[in-house]
């Protein structure tokens, strides 16, 4: 395999990262934005399947990718927060989910030393309708796909928690 080859998936990883920050300059929801936000989205769903099919799979390229996925939903948190405005108890779901994702995360580097969520298909779910939540909010308001998003991470990340029993 050519040193390249290898690096396609980290070269996939880093858009979703420079996309991220790019977020940051475009109108929330615009076209550009939305492009940019897909682009970001196409970029998760593909780094993953390019390592496995390239046989560049690494510890490194794993922890890349959860460090890309956590920048480019705390750069969706900045941009979605004061654009959409949330009612208080949505607030107090998201805090439980979050906590769980975050014991989660605890004890993942102390069972297996390194930081990272399972790339489970729950997970995956999960991510994807996080994902879709504000596409969604185009057409139907906010609340109810990060109502039906809410209700899958938390069935994900109790079935996360629940794995490390």
């Amino acid at each position: 395999m050519s040193i390249l080859k290898g690096c396609v998936p980290n070269i996939l990883t880093s858009f979703r990262i420079v996309g991220a920050f790019l977020l940051l300059f475009l109108t929330p929801m615009s076209l550009e934005f939305l492009g940019v936000y897909l682009l970001c989205g196409v970029s998760d769903m593909i780094d993953g399947r390019a390592a496995r099919k390239l046989h560049a799979e690494s510890r490194f390229g794993a922890s890349f990718d959860g460090f890309a996925d956590f920048v480019f939903i705390l750069v969706s948190l900045v941009i979605f927060i004061p654009y959409f405005s949330l009612p208080i108890w949505l607030w107090i779901f998201a805090a439980v989910i979050f906590g769980m994702k975050l014991l989660s995360l605890c004890l993942r580097y102390k069972k297996e030393g390194f930081v990272g969520f399972s790339a489970s298909k729950m997970n995956k779910l999960a991510g994807a309708v996080l994902f879709i939540s504000p596409l969604a909010a185009c057409f139907v308001g906010i609340i109810p796909p990060l109502v039906v998003a809410g209700l899958v991470c938390l069935v994900s990340a109790f079935f996360e928690l629940k794995s490390f029993r």
